[in-house]
């Protein structure tokens, strides 16, 4: 995925939250979007297993409101 990343080793204080997905998660990603957290204190780390929808284009559209991995 091409999404913004952290670099490697970097080090988020607070949560990381894994997001398995198989199709587009658009919805699971707006509320995490959404949260009061500031983004910069949790990291969300996507799992794609052989989505055959716009999965990709659905989560690199999230990169300026997660920090996703």
């Amino acid at each position: 995925m091409t999404a913004a990343r952290l670099p490697v080793g970097a080090s988020v204080p607070g949560p990381r939250l894994s997001c398995p997905v198989c199709s587009a998660a658009p919805h699971t990603l707006t509320a995490l979007a959404d949260q009061r957290m500031p983004r910069s204190r949790f990291e969300v780390v996507v799992a794609d297993d052989g989505s055959t929808d716009d999965t990709r284009e659905t989560v690199e559209a999230f990169t300026e409101r997660l920090s996703l991995r």
